[in-house]
């Protein structure tokens, strides 16, 4: 009678514990997880707030200080071409969002970015940022 009493609770034990572990969800076919490639990128030009070339006197090193504001959720760009023939660089400053779904904090960053354009031969130069009117002149001695 004992073990029949043992057999039975151990049973209802069984039976209660197997009532309560959660059933499966039917599945659905997972689509793969995006890639960075796969994202559409949202790109921004911005405008500096300041663009200041710093020439070494000693060296003839050139390095250009951007600096301005960026959206939080963004990643900041900047493509700066070596000067052509008459001296002109154009650099391309903007922002990428990979994923503008994403819900972001409004809050503008400041960022300061230094990007070294090497050693430059004597002469008067010009940047020009974003194909607008925005041209910076320095000169190179």
């Amino acid at each position: 009678m004992r073990s029949y009493f043992r057999f039975a609770i151990f049973v209802m034990i069984f039976v209660f514990l197997a009532a309560c572990q959660a059933r499966p969800e039917a599945t659905l076919p997972v689509e793969p997880e995006p890639t960075a490639e796969d994202l559409p990128a949202l790109i921004t030009s911005i405008t500096p707030e300041e663009v200041a070339p710093v020439v070494d006197a000693k060296t003839g090193k050139v390095s250009v200080l951007f600096s301005g504001h960026m959206g939080a959720c963004e990643t900041l760009n900047i493509v700066v071409s070596k000067p052509d023939e008459n001296n002109r660089i154009n650099a391309k400053v903007y922002t990428v969002n990979e994923n503008p779904e994403q819900v972001c904090i409004e809050i503008a960053l400041k960022f300061d970015k230094i990007i070294e354009l090497g050693t430059l031969t004597p002469g008067e130069y010009s940047i020009l940022v974003n194909d607008t009117d925005q041209i910076i002149s320095f000169i190179v001695e």
